[in-house]
């Protein structure tokens, strides 16, 4: 059997993770839960950003300890990570953006 070799352009759009336009490397410390959604608290060097995820399913997890990732509630023993999000400040959630990726160190 052949494969065909396509160019990103050739795959339907809504097939394609999301793509954050910012990038940081850091320790996440506490999620804070709102029903579906959530909120990552990260510090980077001296800076502590807050970053949503509005669907945890749409979240693409790089070395994970496992096919699935379960975080508590709440603050948690930092664990080091690599974060992409869409830089999408929203001063009623207090976030500096959306994740789109999380990669676990």
């Amino acid at each position: 059997t052949e494969f065909e070799n396509h160019s990103s352009k050739d795959v339907p759009k809504s097939w394609l993770n999301r793509q954050g336009n910012q990038r940081i490397e850091g320790k996440l410390v506490q999620l804070d839960c709102l029903g579906t959604a959530a909120v990552f608290h990260v510090i980077a060097g001296t800076q502590t950003l807050a970053l949503y995820v509005a669907n945890p399913r749409k979240v693409v997890l790089t070395k994970a300890p496992g096919r699935s990732v379960e975080l508590t509630c709440g603050t948690f023993p930092p664990r080091d990570a690599v974060i992409e999000y869409i830089a999408t400040p929203d001063a009623q959630k207090k976030t500096a953006g959306e994740i789109t990726a999380l990669e676990f160190k």
